[in-house]
């Protein structure tokens, strides 16, 4: 094999030496032969380009998709509840305001909308076979939507699809505790979001139907594919349960989960192939408790099941909507008022769950031996007395701490370490540490802070939580680490002065945009009503837009040119979701319309969304600025320009293995495809030139 293709080596050099140094008589020959290699040159060096530019095209597509922004798959946008979406690259606090930032279009479904809307970028969708970003929202007339989430002209669904009748209200079927139950309007159907399974392309939600015919009330899990809409297999199923116990409602010792009677407010978590989601009461309205339940993601067969109050009565798990929190091993989350006894009833106290503590029916054991860990209030009994939770939140993991925050309805936030989360003592609290937002602000119901803390770090005053309570501003704690423990400064804490403050119950639903720690690019996102107490009436809605890194400037609100921004009716407990550019927020409508839209802000400008990064390959370890990549350890993004940076960065700025040297697999991928090209066109070459002697 060698000495042949060494043969073939001089045969060729010998042809090529003749074509170019060959006597007149030859010409004609020579110049066929010429002809006939230079094309066959011409054809190669073609083939090579159309390979080498279709390969690097086709990874600038899974390029772009990949270094899109995560994917908003849940409630608060991460199982640690901080509600910060820190790989927004476009909006900025220079060009948000009231000349370049306004209302886009809209999205239009059938009910309320209590569900924070989700987005899943390039996916591709069955309806036309093009890849789309998608933002899903879910409504409480069962109906569940997938949208085109960029382009205006794509109003029509790329699916829709109704999960069976709702709860009509009409009859004043829940809540009878309150007279006439007002929390919630017209219908109960999926109150609570959904969560997103990246890896199967599943979406996962619950609805509450009443079967016609049968009249029974009953909640269901579904599973369908986000592509089309279609059920997974096993969905949907009953949600249902039986655990020991004499609590409110229990015969023969069994506790008995009845649908009717429970409210399914809390978003839906997916932690480690297991959904989550957990049920509250309507108005305190006997007999409910607090139940958590886990689903298999693949079978939809129950894996899980808590009961917080088997032996009394209430203990709900709602938080203000937000889905339960994980540190990868463990489940936090807070529970309402009831009954408590610290062995197993489990009312106003944060919780410490090992998911793997079970008996083989699923049942959560350690509460009935000894919970994992735990904290209550001194004031326990009289919180559960007054209607005053202590899980009106969903509850923060501070970012590189231990620490965990959640608020309260009447006003007060605590902070746990979860590595000892107190315990109780009925003269003192056993936590790290409480804050009262506003001290002058009584502890009572109409004056708590509904709205999950969010957190960021700030480029020039660190770590920072945010929260708004009802009747009160915006607020910034700075948390200031000792080692992986740390406390909120007192001191250093902000308290924003701004016109339409101190909004009415539930106060403002927050969201976080920035580009990580960039200096400019944090933006807190509020929504909450105009004018006007919402909790039981419709109120017109207001979106503001605020510097995180300084809460008194004010970037842009709705009312500022009210005529083209004007959302409509607020959508109560509902959180703005930010996504590559846009802001997308649900709203109500007036009884008795059911129609209601999904409003989408953004950028007034198209072409910043067409020359975005976010189109372009600029490799693993670039960055890109208004349509230019840069080397990030070199050059920092300024008002959308791509200047020298005077801080130096660390190399390997996205975490990549020291495997690759911090190289992108597809720029390893061009250079093996580029080699590969050189010395085909050699070989080709070299058998031609054999070819032609």
């Amino acid at each position: 094999m060698q000495s042949a293709i060494s043969s073939l080596r001089k045969s060729s050099s010998r042809k090529i030496t003749f074509i170019f140094n060959s006597g007149n008589n030859n010409n004609k020959s020579n110049n066929s032969h010429f002809t006939f290699i230079t094309a066959c040159i011409v054809i190669c060096c073609v083939l090579f380009q159309v390979l080498i530019l279709d390969v690097h095209a086709q990874s600038l597509v899974d390029s772009s998709a990949k270094e899109s922004i995560t994917a908003v798959w849940t409630r608060g946008y991460n199982n640690a509840r901080t509600y910060s979406n820190l790989n927004e690259k476009l909006l900025n606090t220079t060009n948000v305001n009231v000349n370049q930032f306004g209302k886009l279009f809209t999205r239009k479904v059938t009910g309320h909308i209590y569900a924070q809307v989700l987005y899943v970028p390039n996916v591709k969708m069955a309806k036309d076979g093009k890849r789309h970003n998608v933002i899903y929202v879910a409504t409480m007339s069962n109906n569940v939507y997938a949208f085109d989430a960029d382009q205006a002209n794509i109003s029509e669904p790329l699916w829709e699809k109704n999960f069976g009748p709702s709860l009509p209200l009409d009859d004043n079927p829940v809540g009878q505790n309150c007279g006439v139950f007002q929390d919630i309007f017209m219908e109960i159907g999926i109150v609570s979001t959904p969560v997103i399974d990246l890896d199967s392309n599943t979406i996962y939600f619950v609805t509450l139907n009443k079967d016609a015919g049968t009249g029974a009330v009953k909640h269901r899990l579904h599973a369908v594919d986000i592509t089309n809409g279609q059920p997974r297999a096993n969905s949907p199923v009953v949600i249902q349960a039986k655990v020991q116990g004499t609590g409110a409602g229990s015969e023969n010792g069994i506790v008995d989960f009845l649908s009717i009677m429970q409210l399914q407010r809390m978003g839906l978590s997916l932690i480690d192939g297991i959904v989550y989601f957990g049920f509250g009461g309507y108005c305190f309205t006997p007999p409910y408790h607090g139940w958590l339940f886990g689903y298999d993601s693949a079978t939809l067969e129950r894996k899980f099941v808590f009961c917080s109050t088997p032996n009394g009565l209430g203990g709900g798990i709602w938080q203000g909507g937000t889905g339960i929190s994980t540190d990868g091993k463990y489940l936090y989350m807070a529970t309402a008022n009831g009954d408590w006894n610290g062995k197993t009833e489990w009312s106003s106290s944060f919780l410490k769950i090992d998911p793997k503590n079970l008996e083989a029916s699923g049942t959560y054991k350690g509460f009935v031996k000894g919970v994992t860990d735990h904290f209550t209030p001194y004031n326990q009994q009289y919180l559960g007395e007054i209607d005053l939770d202590v899980g009106a939140t969903g509850v923060l993991i501070i970012p590189d701490s231990d620490i965990l925050m959640g608020c309260s309805k009447f006003g007060r936030c605590y902070l746990v370490d979860k590595e000892d989360l107190g315990g109780y003592d009925d003269s003192k609290n056993l936590n790290v540490q409480d804050i009262k937002p506003n001290p002058e602000l009584p502890e009572e119901f109409g004056f708590g802070v509904h709205s999950s803390p969010i957190t960021w770090n700030s480029p020039t005053k660190g770590k920072l939580i945010y929260v708004w309570g009802a009747q009160d501003t915006l607020r910034a704690f700075h948390f200031k680490h000792e080692g992986s423990k740390g406390k909120i400064d007192l001191a250093a804490s902000e308290a924003a002065k701004l016109q339409r403050d101190n909004p009415m119950f539930p106060g403002s639903m927050m969201s976080l945009s920035a580009q990580k720690s960039r200096e400019g690019s944090g933006i807190i996102w509020a929504s909450h009503a105009e004018t006007g107490n919402p909790n039981h009436e419709i109120r017109p809605g207001i979106l503001r837009a605020i510097d995180a890194n300084n809460i008194n400037n004010e970037l842009w609100n709705t009312a500022m040119n009210r005529d083209r921004d004007f959302p409509g009716s607020y959508s109560k407990w509902n959180p703005p979701t930010v996504a590559e550019g846009r802001v997308y927020l649900p709203t109500f409508s007036e009884p008795p319309s059911k129609e209601c839209e999904v409003v989408v802000y953004g950028l007034l400008d198209p072409s910043v969304y067409i020359d975005h990064c976010y189109l372009k390959d600029c490799g693993e370890t670039n960055d890109c600025c208004n349509g230019t990549c840069f080397d990030p350890t070199k050059f920092d993004c300024v008002d959308g320009k791509v200047v020298e940076t005077t801080t130096p960065v660390a190399s390997n700025p996205r975490g990549e293995s020291e495997h690759n040297g911090g190289h992108s697999n597809n720029a390893s991928l061009f250079s093996y495809i580029m080699s590969l090209a050189i010395t085909t066109t050699l070989s080709v070459l070299l058998v031609v030139a054999s070819f032609c002697q």
